[in-house]
Protein backbone atom coordinates (compact mmCIF):
# COMPACT_ATOMS: atom_id res chain seq x y z
CA UNK A 1 0.00 0.00 0.00
CA UNK A 2 2.87 2.41 0.76
CA UNK A 3 4.72 1.82 -2.56
CA UNK A 4 1.52 2.22 -4.19
CA UNK A 5 0.98 5.52 -2.91
CA UNK A 6 4.71 7.05 -3.29
CA UNK A 7 4.18 5.81 -7.16
CA UNK A 8 1.11 7.15 -7.39
CA UNK A 9 2.09 10.48 -6.00
CA UNK A 10 5.26 10.55 -7.67
CA UNK A 11 4.05 9.98 -11.28
CA UNK A 12 1.53 12.34 -10.74
CA UNK A 13 2.89 15.00 -9.11
CA UNK A 14 6.02 14.65 -9.78
CA UNK A 15 7.66 16.64 -6.81
CA UNK A 16 10.82 18.17 -7.14
CA UNK A 17 11.32 18.44 -3.31
CA UNK A 18 9.93 15.24 -1.36
CA UNK A 19 10.37 14.34 2.55
CA UNK A 20 8.91 11.67 4.94
CA UNK A 21 8.46 12.94 8.10
CA UNK A 22 8.17 10.37 11.26
CA UNK A 23 7.36 9.96 14.99
CA UNK A 24 9.56 9.00 17.64
CA UNK A 25 9.20 6.18 20.21
CA UNK A 26 9.33 7.98 22.53
CA UNK A 27 7.12 11.09 23.85
CA UNK A 28 6.84 14.48 22.28
CA UNK A 29 6.99 17.56 24.52
CA UNK A 30 3.00 17.44 24.55
CA UNK A 31 3.46 14.72 27.14
CA UNK A 32 4.95 16.89 29.43
CA UNK A 33 2.28 19.41 29.33
CA UNK A 34 -0.21 16.48 29.90
CA UNK A 35 0.09 12.98 31.07
CA UNK A 36 -2.97 11.70 29.09
CA UNK A 37 -2.40 12.85 26.11
CA UNK A 38 -2.65 10.02 23.81
CA UNK A 39 -3.17 7.50 27.29
CA UNK A 40 -6.41 5.63 25.29
CA UNK A 41 -3.89 4.96 22.01
CA UNK A 42 -3.51 1.59 21.35
CA UNK A 43 0.27 0.27 20.60
CA UNK A 44 0.93 -0.48 16.29
CA UNK A 45 -0.18 -3.78 15.53
CA UNK A 46 2.99 -5.74 15.51
CA UNK A 47 2.38 -6.93 11.34
CA UNK A 48 2.01 -3.21 10.72
CA UNK A 49 5.51 -2.87 13.41
CA UNK A 50 7.12 -5.18 11.45
CA UNK A 51 6.97 -3.27 8.29
CA UNK A 52 7.75 0.14 9.56
CA UNK A 53 12.35 -0.50 8.62
CA UNK A 54 10.97 -1.74 5.51
CA UNK A 55 8.88 1.25 4.90
CA UNK A 56 11.65 3.62 5.49
CA UNK A 57 13.90 2.02 3.34
CA UNK A 58 11.69 1.76 0.41
CA UNK A 59 11.39 5.34 0.70
CA UNK A 60 15.16 6.18 0.26
CA UNK A 61 15.30 4.02 -2.48
CA UNK A 62 12.82 6.00 -4.16
CA UNK A 63 15.42 8.94 -3.60
CA UNK A 64 13.22 10.29 -0.80
CA UNK A 65 14.28 11.96 1.87
CA UNK A 66 13.46 11.26 6.26
CA UNK A 67 13.47 13.40 9.07
CA UNK A 68 12.24 12.53 12.53
CA UNK A 69 13.61 14.32 15.65
CA UNK A 70 13.60 13.84 19.62
CA UNK A 71 10.87 15.51 21.73
CA UNK A 72 8.72 16.44 18.52
CA UNK A 73 5.79 14.47 16.51
CA UNK A 74 6.08 13.89 12.64
CA UNK A 75 3.31 16.82 12.85
CA UNK A 76 5.81 19.37 14.25
CA UNK A 77 8.32 18.51 11.47
CA UNK A 78 5.42 18.60 8.85
CA UNK A 79 4.62 21.89 10.81
CA UNK A 80 8.25 23.61 10.26
CA UNK A 81 8.81 22.26 6.91
CA UNK A 82 6.03 23.73 5.64
CA UNK A 83 6.97 27.07 7.03
CA UNK A 84 10.52 26.88 5.60
CA UNK A 85 8.92 26.17 2.41
CA UNK A 86 6.92 28.92 2.20
CA UNK A 87 9.99 31.28 3.80
CA UNK A 88 11.95 29.94 0.35
CA UNK A 89 9.13 30.95 -2.11
CA UNK A 90 7.90 27.23 -2.55
CA UNK A 91 4.42 25.76 -2.54
CA UNK A 92 4.30 23.47 0.12
CA UNK A 93 2.06 20.45 -0.34
CA UNK A 94 0.99 18.56 2.70
CA UNK A 95 0.03 14.81 2.06
CA UNK A 96 -2.34 13.89 4.89
CA UNK A 97 -5.88 13.03 5.48
CA UNK A 98 -5.51 14.60 9.03
CA UNK A 99 -7.60 17.91 9.78
CA UNK A 100 -5.01 18.94 12.19
CA UNK A 101 -3.39 20.41 9.19
CA UNK A 102 -5.74 22.61 7.94
CA UNK A 103 -4.14 25.37 11.10
CA UNK A 104 -0.85 25.38 8.24
CA UNK A 105 -3.34 26.27 5.30
CA UNK A 106 -2.33 29.42 3.57
CA UNK A 107 -2.16 31.11 0.11
CA UNK A 108 0.99 28.65 -0.49
CA UNK A 109 0.20 25.79 1.47
CA UNK A 110 -2.69 23.19 1.12
CA UNK A 111 -3.28 19.55 2.32
CA UNK A 112 -3.94 16.65 -0.48
CA UNK A 113 -5.90 13.39 0.95
CA UNK A 114 -4.79 11.65 -1.81
CA UNK A 115 -7.16 8.78 -0.90
CA UNK A 116 -10.20 10.75 -0.92
CA UNK A 117 -8.21 12.89 -3.96
CA UNK A 118 -9.38 16.07 -1.67
CA UNK A 119 -7.13 19.12 -1.78
CA UNK A 120 -8.02 21.56 1.51
CA UNK A 121 -7.35 25.04 0.86
CA UNK A 122 -8.67 27.90 2.88
CA UNK A 123 -11.78 28.25 0.75
CA UNK A 124 -12.43 24.48 1.50
CA UNK A 125 -11.92 25.05 5.45
CA UNK A 126 -14.07 27.90 5.89
CA UNK A 127 -16.99 26.06 3.68
CA UNK A 128 -16.49 22.90 5.52
CA UNK A 129 -15.89 24.40 9.54
CA UNK A 130 -17.27 28.12 9.05
CA UNK A 131 -13.72 29.16 10.16
CA UNK A 132 -10.58 30.11 8.67
CA UNK A 133 -6.79 28.08 8.75
CA UNK A 134 -5.99 30.73 11.38
CA UNK A 135 -9.37 30.19 13.67
CA UNK A 136 -8.49 25.97 13.21
CA UNK A 137 -6.66 25.56 16.63
CA UNK A 138 -9.10 27.44 18.41
CA UNK A 139 -11.57 25.26 16.86
CA UNK A 140 -9.89 22.32 17.72
CA UNK A 141 -9.27 23.64 21.23
CA UNK A 142 -12.69 24.00 21.98
CA UNK A 143 -14.00 20.94 20.26
CA UNK A 144 -11.39 18.78 21.66
CA UNK A 145 -10.12 15.34 19.96
CA UNK A 146 -11.19 11.97 21.60
CA UNK A 147 -8.16 10.35 19.56
CA UNK A 148 -5.89 11.80 21.35
CA UNK A 149 -7.49 12.37 24.80
CA UNK A 150 -8.05 16.46 24.31
CA UNK A 151 -10.89 17.34 26.55
CA UNK A 152 -11.52 20.67 24.94
CA UNK A 153 -14.97 22.25 26.08
CA UNK A 154 -17.41 19.50 27.59
CA UNK A 155 -20.73 19.84 26.33
CA UNK A 156 -19.22 22.00 22.78
CA UNK A 157 -19.43 20.58 19.34
CA UNK A 158 -18.29 21.76 15.96
CA UNK A 159 -21.01 24.11 15.47
CA UNK A 160 -20.98 25.65 18.87
CA UNK A 161 -17.24 26.23 18.56
CA UNK A 162 -17.90 27.22 14.85
CA UNK A 163 -20.77 29.84 16.44
CA UNK A 164 -18.33 31.36 19.30
CA UNK A 165 -15.52 31.57 17.15
CA UNK A 166 -17.58 33.55 14.19
CA UNK A 167 -19.33 36.08 17.21
CA UNK A 168 -16.11 36.43 18.96
CA UNK A 169 -12.54 35.98 16.70
CA UNK A 170 -10.44 33.81 18.74
CA UNK A 171 -10.69 31.63 21.93
CA UNK A 172 -9.24 34.50 23.77
CA UNK A 173 -11.52 36.89 22.71
CA UNK A 174 -14.31 34.14 23.84
CA UNK A 175 -13.00 34.20 27.50
CA UNK A 176 -12.33 37.91 27.73
CA UNK A 177 -16.14 38.32 26.71
CA UNK A 178 -17.93 35.69 28.72
CA UNK A 179 -20.17 37.75 30.08
CA UNK A 180 -21.92 38.59 26.89
CA UNK A 181 -22.65 35.16 26.22
CA UNK A 182 -26.33 35.12 26.09
CA UNK A 183 -26.89 31.44 26.27
CA UNK A 184 -26.49 30.65 30.11
CA UNK A 185 -25.83 26.55 30.06
CA UNK A 186 -22.80 27.50 26.90
CA UNK A 187 -21.53 30.35 29.16
CA UNK A 188 -21.58 27.42 32.28
CA UNK A 189 -19.53 24.81 29.86
CA UNK A 190 -16.92 27.28 28.99
CA UNK A 191 -16.14 28.61 32.95
CA UNK A 192 -16.06 24.84 33.56
CA UNK A 193 -14.13 24.11 30.85
CA UNK A 194 -11.31 27.05 30.89
CA UNK A 195 -8.27 25.38 32.25
CA UNK A 196 -8.99 22.32 29.75
CA UNK A 197 -9.52 24.13 26.69
CA UNK A 198 -6.73 26.34 27.18
CA UNK A 199 -4.25 23.46 27.74
CA UNK A 200 -6.12 21.55 24.45
CA UNK A 201 -4.98 24.67 22.26
CA UNK A 202 -1.08 24.34 23.21
CA UNK A 203 -1.94 20.11 22.87
CA UNK A 204 -3.15 20.87 19.16
CA UNK A 205 -0.91 23.82 18.01
CA UNK A 206 1.30 22.07 15.50
CA UNK A 207 4.79 23.66 15.74
CA UNK A 208 6.37 25.40 12.65
CA UNK A 209 9.47 26.84 14.22
CA UNK A 210 11.18 23.05 15.27
CA UNK A 211 15.03 23.05 15.62
CA UNK A 212 15.33 20.68 12.43
CA UNK A 213 18.73 21.83 11.01
CA UNK A 214 17.20 21.60 7.25
CA UNK A 215 17.23 23.66 4.46
CA UNK A 216 15.00 22.83 1.11
CA UNK A 217 18.01 21.45 -0.60
CA UNK A 218 18.00 18.52 2.02
CA UNK A 219 14.67 17.74 0.27
CA UNK A 220 15.51 17.39 -2.77
CA UNK A 221 14.34 14.64 -4.78
CA UNK A 222 17.31 12.13 -5.34
CA UNK A 223 17.50 9.19 -8.86
CA UNK A 224 15.99 5.87 -8.28
CA UNK A 225 18.65 3.42 -6.64
CA UNK A 226 17.29 0.83 -9.75
CA UNK A 227 19.63 -1.94 -8.76
CA UNK A 228 19.10 -2.00 -5.07
CA UNK A 229 14.91 -1.03 -5.28
CA UNK A 230 15.25 -4.30 -8.03
CA UNK A 231 16.42 -6.17 -4.89
CA UNK A 232 14.31 -5.27 -2.57
CA UNK A 233 11.61 -5.90 -4.76
CA UNK A 234 12.44 -9.14 -5.16
CA UNK A 235 13.13 -9.82 -1.97
CA UNK A 236 9.52 -9.58 -0.93
CA UNK A 237 8.30 -11.12 -4.25
CA UNK A 238 6.88 -7.73 -5.51
CA UNK A 239 7.12 -8.87 -9.11
CA UNK A 240 4.45 -6.77 -10.77
CA UNK A 241 5.90 -3.08 -8.47
CA UNK A 242 9.28 -4.54 -10.55
CA UNK A 243 7.83 -4.48 -13.71
CA UNK A 244 6.10 -1.60 -13.14
CA UNK A 245 8.38 1.04 -12.09
CA UNK A 246 11.48 -0.57 -12.83
CA UNK A 247 10.55 -2.25 -16.37
CA UNK A 248 8.31 0.07 -17.95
Amino acid sequence: GFISMITKLLKEKNPEYVVFCYDRKEPSFRKDLDQNYKANRTEMPDDLQVQMPYIRQVAGLFGIADIELAGYEADDLIGTIASLANEENFEAVIVSGDKDFCQLVNSHTVVYDTMKEVVTTSALIQEKYGVSPAQFIDYLAITGDTSDNIKGVAGIGPKGAQKLIEEFGSLEQIYTNLALIKNEGTRKKLEASREDVFLAKKLVTIVTDAPIQKTMDDFKRKNLQTEELRQFFRKLNFKSFEKNILDD
